[in-house]
């Protein structure tokens, strides 16, 4: 019997997802772990400490938007599930809020998903034919797709992909990126999630 893409990320949510503040620990681990080991990456600073540490500080510094609360606090119950990694780059900057928002509505619960021991869920949540993450899944207790978000704000991610057509390097790409978002200070990121909330 075929299960349906919700379903199957309910039920991986259940069985194998973990809270924020698990992820948090395993990735802090993992980091020490790296360290301890020397792990250096073509000689630049282990990108999981470096996206740690960005995690930490946005998770002390971002506020979500007063009108992005109470449309979420209108909303039915809800369960959100994140496919991600401690070395995305991306993830470090969304996960927090994301976090956030979840936290502060009690009918909205957050589970956290590794892709790399779950491709074959997020083979159902491509974008564009690849494994991007993050992955936001949102479902109804019934396990239908409500609506999903990722792997970063649509305007940001249109600007990158045209400049990856340009034939920009990745390391390039991924410095423009966080300086994107340093610009932007998540406001295409709530402009996103409001769309989609206003769709429910």
């Amino acid at each position: 019997m075929l299960i349906a893409p919700g379903q199957l990320a309910l039920q991986r949510a259940e069985q194998y997802g973990i809270t924020y503040d698990e992820f948090l620990q395993q990735w802090e681990l993992e980091v020490q772990t790296h360290r301890r080991a020397g792990s250096k990456v073509q000689g630049e600073s282990d990108p999981l400490r470096l996206n740690l540490a960005r995690t930490l500080r946005i998770q002390k510094t971002y506020v979500p938007p007063e009108s992005l609360l109470q449309r979420l606090a209108a909303l039915p119950p809800q369960r959100w599930i994140v496919i991600t990694e401690p070395w995305c780059g991306d993830s470090a900057q969304f996960l927090p809020p994301l976090a956030r928002l979840a936290e502060s509505q009690p009918h909205i619960t957050l589970r956290i998903l590794r892709r790399d021991q779950h491709l074959d869920l997020m083979d159902l949540f491509l974008t564009n034919g690849k494994r991007s993450i993050p992955k936001l899944i949102a479902l109804d207790p019934e396990g239908n797709v409500l609506f999903t978000w990722g792997p970063r704000p649509t305007k940001l991610h249109q600007r990158f992909l045209e400049e990856r057509a340009k034939g920009v390097p990745k390391e390039e790409l991924q410095k423009q990126l966080q300086q994107w978002y340093k610009e932007d200070q998540f406001q295409s990121f709530h402009q996103d999630l409001l769309a989609l909330l206003e769709t429910l």
